[in-house]
């Protein structure tokens, strides 16, 4: 298991990267991991093993320390992935099929996850299949509110937009930078951002949407998921 931007100082047989600083941990085994956290902000956790952490082995981390803004609302992790219906190791496979056999095979995004959920379109497929709701979030019409952005896919860049709203970027994975305004995020695999926007009232509805679309570099947009 390998512990995003963790600097690991003292530390580096728990960075959890199998054949370089540990062995990799058996099936049915376990391992403690113990470290220190050096840096405050968010980041997250992965396996290290192939591309295992594609098919969901991963989550959030926040190390939580002085804030760039007391009155935001700290929404937490919003996790941003694309997401297959074959898993991990059938796409590595393909990827790794030889030319002389047909390869190799670049797998196609069947969805984009918002903290692993999204709608699909059942009648894309013949396997058991049942319509999934939306992630959701609940923002203070006038307040500031903080969301931590994590780019936890495997092949593609995330495009991430509020509807109607302008977005300040805090913060670059630990690191707190000079705040921007910006109306888009792009973020690449591995890739958190920690930004804060002031959702203004909207006397028509309660509620509104967030979307982020996929781009396969150098391709073009693949698959677009809204937040409503």
């Amino acid at each position: 298991m390998h512990w995003h931007g963790f600097l690991q100082t003292g530390t580096n047989q728990m960075d959890g990267v199998p054949g370089v600083t540990q062995c990799a941990i058996a099936p049915n085994a376990t391992m403690t991991y113990t470290f220190r956290a050096e840096l405050y902000g968010t980041a997250w956790y992965h396996t290290h093993y192939s591309s295992q952490y594609a098919s969901g082995a991963n989550g959030p981390i926040v190390i939580y320390g002085p804030k760039n803004n007391d009155d935001s609302i700290d929404l937490g992790p919003v996790m941003l992935s694309d997401w297959y219906r074959d898993d991990y190791m059938t796409n590595i496979r393909g990827l790794m099929k030889p030319v002389s056999e047909g390869g190799p095979i670049n797998p196609l995004t069947n969805s984009n996850l918002v903290n692993g959920k999204m709608r699909f379109d059942c009648s894309k497929t013949n396997l058991p299949c049942e319509t999934a709701i939306y992630s959701t979030f609940a923002f203070t019409s006038g307040q500031n509110h903080l969301l931590r952005l994590v780019n936890t896919g495997s092949n593609a860049v995330q495009k991430f937009a509020i509807d109607g709203h302008v977005m300040q970027v805090i913060s670059n994975d630990y690191m707190p930078i000079t705040p921007y305004n910006t109306s888009m995020i792009a973020l690449g695999v591995d890739n958190v951002r920690t930004l804060s926007s002031t959702v203004q009232a909207n006397l028509r509805t309660k509620s509104g949407c967030a979307r982020t679309s996929l781009v396969r570099i150098p391709l073009l947009i693949i698959t677009s998921s809204d937040i409503c």
